[in-house]
């Protein structure tokens, strides 16, 4: 039922798309004309839609046109937290391809992303098993240990290398074998105050997310990254926290990218992250003993439930926006959507 109600909004989204993009297709459309839809929608979060969709599309843009209209989307002050975060990382590969690599640095740092792991990897994921599969970092975690993995061998925890002008990670270049593996991120997050926040990411694979000693959030699905894919509630503690991600490849690029926001989305400035064992002041037993759940009265913004009520309570325009964002945004497994090749031929 699940399946057929999201093929039904992308049905929606295609026929919509028709009257109000009337000159050329959904996938032919100048990638150019979503952006500004976007923008003329900037101050709700259906401007989500529009940007995810052209996300999709943009290899198809011209960045020289597109530039101008992200920065209005940037600069104007009503713009909702989450498409402003958005506009800014679509800005960055943009500029990443035009050369300005020192511009791209600098937005990089203005949406608080979690750039500092240490990764220990490779764990077997033949036949997608290794998601269900308890490793033992999950029962044990040791930052001296030496691990088991793949073929038996001898794995550690080691520093990942921070990319300076980019927001996602890559494994794919750090992890051999890098398909049908199991890796497992650890970043330390020192906060400021105990609060409640927002854990935003995206994951090429499926995943779980820990905080301390909780799970704070997972997904069994294979799919296409991107940006705020998915939004997990989390508490961090006053002091250092651990944050362990376990992501799991199949086939394809291994990629993820993870940040922390306040409720609305915008990012939270006082934490810093760090991959560096001897920079944590704290023991790692009493670190592992803190809460990472958030408290049941947290309340924030999730665009996709946000969006999908908004499509069961409105019209044509709010499912076409809904459908359109799951177009874009992709929270489901690939292999469960063969029917989406509708949309690219």
């Amino acid at each position: 039922m699940k399946k057929i109600k999201i093929f039904v909004f992308f049905c929606v989204a295609l026929i919509v798309s028709f009257s109000i993009f009337a000159e050329k297709s959904f996938v032919d459309e100048k990638a150019e004309k979503w952006l500004q839809k976007a923008y003329e929608n900037r101050k709700d979060l259906s401007s989500l839609s529009y940007l995810s969709t052209f996300n999709s599309l943009w290899d198809n843009c011209d960045i020289n046109e597109a530039i101008p209209i992200l920065d209005k989307i940037i600069s104007s002050k009503d713009t909702t937290p989450l498409a402003l975060s958005m506009a800014k990382n679509l800005k960055r590969y943009m500029l990443v391809l035009k050369g300005d690599y020192e511009k791209a640095g600098t937005l990089i740092k203005e949406d608080s992303f979690i750039l500092d792991y240490l990764v220990l990897a490779p764990f077997p994921n033949d036949n997608k098993s290794g998601f269900e599969e308890q490793y033992e970092p999950e029962k044990n975690l040791d930052f001296n240990k030496v691990y088991e993995g793949t073929d038996k061998r001898e794995i550690a925890f080691r520093k990942l290398p921070r990319r300076k002008n980019f927001s996602n990670l890559i494994l794919d270049d750090f992890i051999d074998p890098s398909e049908n593996s199991v890796a497992y991120l650890v970043s330390f997050i020192n906060s400021e105050i105990s609060q409640d926040c927002v854990l935003r990411g995206s994951f090429s694979g499926a995943f779980k997310i820990f905080l301390n000693s909780e799970e704070i959030g997972s997904s069994s699905n294979y799919n296409n990254p991107s940006f705020d894919q998915y939004s997990f509630p989390i508490k961090l503690s006053q002091g250092f926290n651990i944050l362990m991600i376990k992501t799991c490849n199949a086939q394809g690029a291994w990629q993820l990218r993870v940040r922390v926001t306040d409720p609305k989305g915008f990012p939270v400035k006082n934490i810093y992250t760090t991959n560096d064992l001897k920079k944590v002041s704290e023991s790692i037993g009493s670190i592992m003993k803190k809460n990472g759940k958030a408290s049941a009265q947290f309340k924030f913004v999730d665009p996709k439930s946000e969006l999908e009520k908004n499509a069961q309570n409105g019209g044509i325009k709010e499912n076409f926006e809904y459908g359109i964002y799951l177009y874009g945004t992709k929270p489901f497994d690939k292999s469960e959507h063969k029917d989406l090749a509708v949309f690219s031929s």
